[in-house]
């Protein structure tokens, strides 16, 4: 009986871990252009490290992936020209083996300029530690990098604030754009507050397995 009443306590977790997957899993290629899919060769591929989130291109909404749910570069596919790209810094760190720490950045917006045929990388710095990340969120300076050529060639980035803000500590969100959606984003933060809560419940081999079973 004990077992029973676990199960189906955990069973909404499941569910709420099925749908964020499948929704991380749908947004993480993604085409913003419109009429049928074009060969590589008449578009331009722009990929994200994955502690990079981009919210934006050229003012329209980009559906987010929470931070716990990425795995690998984020891509997207354009038709060629210039972009504004609005992105920020947001990563999870582990203090030790019983403590994360969320480590979110003011939104910066780049400009680039994209060439039909070519893959292009948006990055930051290496970083060495949490305190490191801490000092990235403060000030995001963001690279562009070509990598259609055998060796990948860094471009200059022009990036500026969107609004003026300080960089704070939060716990994972999912960013859902548009007032029609009120539904889906009320669904969306019982989910993430119920994840929160499995995620400080589990121990740090279940964290570990959990990461894993994301990355599969």
């Amino acid at each position: 009986m004990f077992i029973q009443k676990r199960l189906m306590t955990r069973a909404p977790v499941l569910l709420a871990l099925v749908w964020l997957v499948a929704c991380a899993s749908e947004n993480k290629e993604m085409r913003l252009y419109t009429g049928p899919e074009r060969p590589s060769e008449e578009i331009a591929r722009l990929y994200f490290v994955e502690s990079l989130e981009v919210t934006s291109v050229n003012g329209e909404h980009v559906p987010g992936i929470p931070r716990i749910m990425r795995s690998g570069e984020r891509r997207l596919d354009l038709l060629p020209g210039g972009y504004d790209v609005v992105v920020h810094y947001d990563a999870i760190w582990s203090i030790n083996t019983s403590e994360d720490e969320g480590v979110r950045s003011e939104s910066r917006r780049v400009s680039l300029e994209l060439e039909a045929g070519h893959s292009y990388r948006v990055e930051h710095r290496r970083l060495i530690d949490i305190e490191d990340a801490r000092s990235l969120a403060r000030d995001l300076e963001v690279s562009i990098v070509d990598l259609s050529g055998g060796q990948p060639v860094r471009l200059p980035a022009r990036s500026r604030p969107t609004v003026v803000k300080k960089p704070v500590v939060v716990s994972p969100i999912l960013e859902v754009g548009g007032g029609d959606r009120t539904q889906e984003a009320s669904r969306s933060s019982t989910a993430l507050r119920m994840l929160k809560f499995w995620w400080q419940e589990a121990s740090p081999e279940e964290r570990v397995q959990f990461r894993r079973s994301i990355a599969e």
